[in-house]
């Protein structure tokens, strides 16, 4: 259950009923490999059938997950498995970060890309996006080590953390204030720096 590629195939069934061919359908995969996985998972018992339609030739079978929910320790998988997990996690949302930017660089008029020696000698590069795309919504985007102490590091962190709870929180409830909400692509990371 910890590796995405095979946990999707739970997730149709996770606090519903669905058939194979439904649970098919909606993965976008072939009803055998999707028979193939709810077999599997019935044999560890993370399924069960909760109904049989009867029909003319073979019986349509309706399956749940065992439970509403799972939880699996990170230490219970390799730290290969881990990391492939967390790869394929970020992978889409990475995907969907760099069409953003391409578009936002793209579609402005008046930003590039600089190419400079530091006072230090080191060559670096970066991008200079601008801070509203065309359509006057804000742009940052900005992938950097940075050196902190803790407790910048914590209150960065909380800050960020306020700003996803905001989000989600006028996400369920867009007339609770101002305008509607629109999507925004937010990938967020701080995390300690260990040099490999």
């Amino acid at each position: 259950m910890g590796d995405p590629l095979r946990s999707r195939f739970l997730q149709p069934f996770l606090g519903r009923e669905l058939s194979v061919g439904q649970a098919a359908t909606e993965l976008g995969c072939s009803p055998n490999a999707m028979l193939y996985r709810v077999r599997n998972m019935l044999d560890v018992d993370l399924l069960r059938i909760t109904q049989t339609r009867h029909r003319r030739g073979r019986p349509i079978k309706v399956y749940r997950s065992a439970f509403e929910g799972y939880f699996v320790p990170n230490e219970a998988m390799p730290y290969d498995d881990l990391r492939h997990r967390v790869t394929s996690q970020e992978r889409r949302l990475a995907e969907q970060v760099v069409d953003a930017y391409t578009t936002v660089l793209f579609r402005s008029g008046n930003s590039g890309r600089v190419l400079a020696r530091d006072s230090n000698g080191d060559v670096w590069a970066s991008d200079l996006p601008p801070s509203l795309n065309e359509q006057g919504q804000p742009v940052l985007m900005v992938d950097v080590r940075v050196d902190l102490t803790n407790e910048e590091a914590l209150h960065i962190r909380d800050l960020f953390a306020a700003a996803i709870k905001r989000g989600r929180r006028a996400s369920r409830n867009p007339q609770a204030e101002g305008s509607p909400p629109k999507p925004y692509l937010l990938n967020c990371a701080i995390l300690p720096h260990q040099p490999g």
